[in-house]
C-alpha cells in the first residue's frame, strides 16, 4: 500500500465510528462513511463539467487509459467521474468490500461504482453526482440502487428510504431527519410562496439556513446546489423572471498555466428593473449589484458566461438590449415634445 494511500486508511479509520450488525450491515455501513467522507473532500473537475460535449468526451478518453496515479487521486481534490469511481473502489478494496467500476453511456460517458456486499447485494453508487448533496448536507440519492448481477444492469429498485437514512446517522452525517437541507428548502419555498420575483430571489440569498454550505465546497456543486434551490423555492419562476449562468476570470497559477477562477451570477427580471446578483468568494455571499456595476465589472476582467451562448446570459443580454432601446424611445419621445 502507497504512503498516500495508507495515510488516507488511517484517516478514515480514526474517524469511523463503531458499526454494529452483521457483516454486511457493517459493510454496508463502512461503504456509506467512505462515500460521505470523499464526498465532503473531494469536487468535481469544472473543466469537465463546462466543457462542451465533444471536448468532454476527450478529456474521458484520456482518463479512461488511466495514466493517473493512486497517489495523484488521492492528492488532488478536483477530479473527474473516473477518478472518483476509481479512488473509491481503491478504498472500498482496503476495507475488503468488493466494488468495480462501471461504464455508462448516456450522451457523455459517465463512471459509477457498483458496490457487492457479503450477502450478494448489490447496489450502485455515484459518487460523482452526488457531490453537490453531500456537500450541503442533503438526502443522498445516488447511492443504493440494486444492481441485478444477471442482467448486469441498475434496477428500479432501491434501498428502502428508512435504511438509507439510519445509515447516514449511524454515519455522523445527520442526527435527525429535520437537520437535511432538504427540509430547509422547502420550508422557505412555503414561507415565501406568492411573492413577486424579485423579493422572493433577495429573501432567498439571505436566508441564513439554506446559504449555510460546507466552507470549502466545489464550485460545481455550489452552481448545481444553487439551480436546484432556485427550482424548488422560485419553480413559478425558474428560468423565467429568475435565472443565472457561470461567470470567471482568468489567471496565471504557480505553474505558470492560464486557469479560470469561476463563481455564479443570479438574477431577476422584472419590467422595470433587473437585480442582479454576483457571488463574492472573498465574502462567501451574493452580492447585489446592477446593469450598469456588471457592465463595469465586465470590463474589469470578468468573463460573463462560460459561453456566450449560456443561456442564462442571453437572456440577462436581451433584457438589457430592450432597456436600452426602450430608454433611447424615450429620450426621443422627450425630445419631440420639446420641439
Amino acid at each position: 500500500m502507497l504512503k498516500r494511500e495508507k495515510e488516507l486508511v488511517q484517516k478514515i479509520k480514526e474517524q469511523m465510528p463503531q458499526f454494529e450488525g452483521n457483516k454486511a450491515e457493517v459493510e454496508k455501513n463502512i461503504a456509506m462513511f467512505i462515500y460521505l467522507m470523499l464526498g465532503k473532500e473531494k469536487v468535481y473537475d469544472e473543466n469537465f463539467f463546462l466543457a462542451d460535449f465533444e471536448t468532454k468526451n476527450k478529456m474521458i478518453k484520456l482518463h479512461e487509459k488511466r495514466k493517473y496515479t493512486l497517489n495523484s487521486i488521492i492528492k488532488d481534490r478536483k477530479l473527474s467521474c473516473i477518478q472518483m469511481a476509481d479512488l473509491y473502489a481503491k478504498v472500498l478494496g482496503d476495507f475488503k468490500i468488493k466494488s468495480k467500476v462501471e461504464r455508462v453511456n448516456r450522451g457523455c460517458a459517465h463512471y459509477f461504482n457498483v458496490i457487492k456486499f457479503s450477502d450478494g447485494e448489490a447496489i450502485v453508487a455515484d459518487l460523482q453526482k452526488d457531490l453537490p448533496n453531500i456537500q450541503t448536507r442533503s438526502k443522498i440519492k445516488y447511492f443504493g440502487e440494486k444492481y441485478i448481477r444477471g442482467n448486469e444492469k441498475i434496477s428500479n429498485e432501491k434501498m428502502s428510504e428508512n435504511e438509507l437514512i439510519q445509515m447516514q446517522k449511524n454515519c455522523h452525517y445527520i442526527e435527525n431527519d429535520s437537520d437535511y437541507m432538504d427540509v430547509q428548502i422547502l420550508s422557505l419555498a412555503e414561507k415565501l410562496k406568492g411573492l413577486p420575483p424579485d423579493k422572493m430571489l433577495e429573501e432567498i440569498l439571505k436566508d441564513d439556513k439554506v446559504n449555510k454550505l460546507q466552507e470549502d465546497i466545489g464550485y460545481i456543486e455550489f452552481y448545481n446546489y444553487y439551480s436546484h434551490l432556485i427550482g424548488k423555492v422560485a419553480r413559478d419562476y425558474d428560468k423565467k423572471q429568475i435565472d443565472y449562468f457561470n461567470c470567471y476570470r482568468k489567471r496565471i497559477d504557480e505553474n505558470g498555466k492560464t486557469v479560470k477562477d469561476y463563481t455564479m451570477c443570479i438574477y431577476s427580471l422584472t419590467d422595470d428593473k433587473a437585480d442582479i446578483y454576483l457571488y463574492s468568494q472573498t465574502d462567501k455571499s451574493f452580492k447585489k449589484t446592477d446593469i450598469e456595476k456588471l457592465k463595469q465589472i465586465e470590463n474589469q476582467g470578468l468573463v460573463l458566461g462560460k459561453s456566450q451562448s449560456e443561456k442564462g446570459l442571453q437572456k440577462l443580454r436581451k433584457y438589457m438590449s430592450e432597456q436600452t432601446l426602450k430608454r433611447y424611445k424615450s429620450h426621443s419621445v422627450s425630445r419631440e415634445e420639446i420641439e
